[in-house]
């Protein structure tokens, strides 16, 4: 009887012993804000953020917190006149939100003066330190009509370098 419980306990610490060499996956919460594994999630994702108000005028300059906590930027250009939005540095970006090299951020920048006039220019506060992009299609620019908003993605390609990349949208009549 004593060499069977012996050989059974041999068994069932051996079987143990398996399934905890076999197990890779590790089980449980990631400790801290971040993840260095692929997520699937099979049910849907959203991400979102602020609702945000600019300070209508001619000119506004939109910081990289306004850009990270932010899924949407109004702004009311002043009428009738060209605008001037200046967007966040590269390094302002990479403390506040893209720490590490290929993250981006996108956002929807809207144009909410009513008179289509009421222009506003996407532009980067230095052209040293960040590339902006826009579509190759004809008439496509960075002047965003008042009444028409724009994507605008922001993707650093290092500490000090990012892209940012303006898609002009209009209303689909």
């Amino acid at each position: 009887m004593k060499n069977f419980i012996v050989g059974a306990l041999i068994i069932g610490v051996a079987i143990v012993v398996g399934f905890m060499l076999k197990t890779s996956a590790q089980f449980g919460a990631s400790s801290g804000p971040d993840y260095y594994n692929m997520q699937y999630f099979h049910a849907g994702a959203t991400d979102g953020g602020d609702v945000t108000t600019l300070t209508s005028g001619t000119t506004v300059t939109i910081t990289a917190a306004q850009v990270c906590k932010s899924s949407v930027l109004s702004f009311a250009a002043a009428a009738p006149t060209a605008a001037s939005t200046t967007l966040p540095t590269a390094a302002t970006m990479a403390n506040e939100c893209l720490r590490v090299n290929g993250e981006s951020k996108t956002l929807l920048f809207k144009n909410t003066a009513a008179n289509a006039a009421s222009t506003t220019v996407i532009q980067v506060a230095s052209t040293a330190a960040e590339t902006l992009l826009m579509g190759e299609e004809t008439g496509a620019d960075v002047i965003i009509d008042g009444g028409n908003a724009a994507s605008i993605q922001f993707i650093r390609t290092s500490a000090s370098e990012m892209t940012v990349i303006v898609r002009e949208l209009v209303n689909a009549d």
